[in-house]
């Protein structure tokens, strides 16, 4: 079954030629642009060509329609028509493929991300509840997970790396980022990510996670071996709203920590 088209711009993507009429386009609580435009600048005043919400746009477009790469990006800039380079606040020129990589290589990531977790959440605040759907189903289910990214690479620190050379394991001094995201069950989106610490565990980024969520009725599905980390976090009295967590139905708590029976 084909994803459901959330945006007008993907279906720009195919027909370049259509031109994109204001009036026709949905109003959303919060649009892609507003939520990238306060991603700081890393860059100096001086000197800009290509403001950073416009590479951004840029990238998330080229990434919709299969770029991998910083080159892939700059292909499609310079590929798309005029129409959708207007439509994203490109100038008469188009960044270079090493503008756009320095430029999305420099951005904060925490800034990012708060982008788009505002972003994701107000769409789906705006999505209307199906018809005839009883209330104890229009609950929100989330799924928390970690999984390590592929196609990209982080610098790892001088101690890892000489710890690495001394175990025949070095990687060149780089290593692969690994993530632990909150999934929504519903719409398939992901609703917050952090990064697992270089020394660190799913455990320690799953807690830090959680504090970036309202878990007001929230059903969370996890991996059994985060099960006492949720425990602990009952026991520390966070003042979170109430949230059960379970690994496949096996196990559920409650806000108190405490494993309930299924």
């Amino acid at each position: 079954m084909p994803a459901l088209q959330v945006s007008p711009i993907v279906a720009a993507l195919d027909h370049p030629e259509v031109a994109l009429d204001r009036e026709t386009v949905p109003t959303f609580a919060l649009s892609l642009v507003d939520a990238f435009a306060q991603v700081p600048d890393p860059r100096k005043a001086r000197g800009i060509r290509h403001g950073v919400t416009a590479i951004l746009l840029l990238g998330a477009c080229a990434v919709l329609t299969g770029a991998r790469s910083f080159a892939a990006i700059a292909e499609y800039a310079h590929d798309t028509g005029r129409a959708i380079l207007d439509a994203l606040g490109v100038g008469a020129v188009v960044p270079h493929a090493c503008t756009i990589r320095r430029v999305l290589s420099d951005l904060d990531p925490d800034a990012v991300e708060a982008a788009m977790q505002a972003w994701v959440q107000a769409q789906l605040a705006q999505t209307p509840t199906p018809d005839g759907v009883p209330a104890r189903e229009q609950r929100q289910v989330l799924a928390v997970d970690g999984k390590t990214v592929r196609g990209a690479h982080v610098r790892t620190s001088t101690s890892t790396a000489v710890a690495a050379a001394e175990a025949d394991t070095d990687v060149g001094g780089y290593r692969q980022p690994h993530l632990v995201s909150a999934l929504d069950h519903a719409s398939g989106a992901v609703l917050a990510q952090v990064a697992v610490d270089e020394k660190g565990n799913e455990i320690s980024a799953f807690t830090t996670l959680l504090d970036t969520l309202d878990l007001t009725d929230v059903l969370i599905t996890l991996a059994r071996h985060l099960h006492p980390a949720l425990a602990r976090r009952g026991e520390t009295g966070s003042g979170r709203p109430k949230a059960r967590a379970g690994d496949s139905g096996s196990r559920s708590h409650d806000q108190t920590g405490q494993e309930k029976p299924e």
